[in-house]
């Protein structure tokens, strides 16, 4: 199982509205929340980057290349000009990994916050691999103050992570 802290280094990714809070914090303490919650149960998982580094895509998709984990999940926050809206979301690009995304947004509905949706044909870097199924699960919106303030909450993402966890054991169980 590989674990994808979204950005790092340099590329911050989108800020909060109110708090100014990088994406690449949030998602890499969301990352390892999960890779803590996946080793508890036995699950060998690879990141993609444990610290405050800038990887680029190719060196993070030669990596996963060469590490062939079963599964991948890409961890980012949303963030959109309309800072009306919010929610969380997964994408996939091959229509073979959409049940991967789907199992997901499935438990991510369950945080507590509303829903973007479930989008298809994503060309994001790491969506594109068929070596292994794959998605890119987007957090809140960081530019949405009532979604920011869900981000800003350690349960909150302590929940996200859980629920990230439970939609990988459904569609691994879904799988078989």
């Amino acid at each position: 199982m590989a674990v994808d802290a979204g950005h790092g280094g340099s590329n911050t990714g989108a800020s909060g509205k109110q708090s100014g809070r990088l994406e690449k914090e949030l998602t890499l303490d969301v990352a390892n929340r999960l890779q803590s919650l996946l080793r508890r149960k036995g699950v060998r998982v690879v990141m993609t980057r444990s610290g405050d580094t800038l990887i680029g895509p190719t060196a993070r998709i030669l990596a996963m290349r060469q590490a062939l984990p079963n599964l991948l999940v890409s961890i980012h926050f949303n963030s959109s000009a309309n800072a009306a809206v919010r929610g969380v979301s997964t994408y996939y690009k091959h229509v073979g990994f959409r049940p991967l995304s789907q199992a997901i947004l499935l438990e991510l509905r369950k945080t507590g916050t509303a829903e973007f949706g479930n989008v298809g044909h994503f060309n994001f870097f790491f969506n594109t691999p068929t070596d292994y199924p794959n998605a890119l699960v987007e957090g809140p919106f960081l530019s949405n103050v009532t979604d920011e303030n869900l981000i800003l909450d350690d349960r909150f993402r302590q929940r996200m992570a859980k629920a990230i966890r439970r939609g990988l054991k459904r569609f691994v169980k879904d799988s078989r």
